[in-house]
């Protein structure tokens, strides 16, 4: 019987918890800003260039899981240098927009050019 009543009085505890006023930042690698990106290539020391490689990763995940659903054969003749290029001039252009959204248009770019094949 205590046992069942401690487990009510805990559940009851838990439960009357007061939520809280924030609610936990929640961080996502695409979310990073293109001029982020920009101030990252400029960035060369080991800090700078490991945030680089882990950007770069990212967008790179993203594009394969483009690839994946749309035609796994998009990302086979193109370098991580050209993705990376192309976010450049993206960000270059758009400083304000995320990492997510220069990966969205290098991956339209790249289903284009799939379209274009014959």
């Amino acid at each position: 019987m205590f046992k069942v009543m401690l487990g009510l009085g805990l559940a009851a505890a838990l439960v009357s918890r007061p939520a809280q006023a924030q609610s936990p930042a929640k961080t996502t690698l695409g979310e990073a800003s293109c001029a982020t990106w920009t101030s990252e290539r400029d960035d060369n020391t080991p800090i700078g260039r490991l945030s680089r490689v882990n950007d770069l990763s990212w967008a790179l995940g993203y594009l394969s899981r483009s690839a994946a659903l749309h035609d796994g054969d998009m990302l086979r003749k193109v370098e991580k240098t050209e993705i990376a290029l192309n976010i450049d001039a993206y960000c270059d252009a758009h400083p304000l927009e995320s990492l997510s959204q220069a990966a969205d248009h290098v991956d339209a770019l790249l289903l284009e050019r799939i379209r274009r094949r014959p």
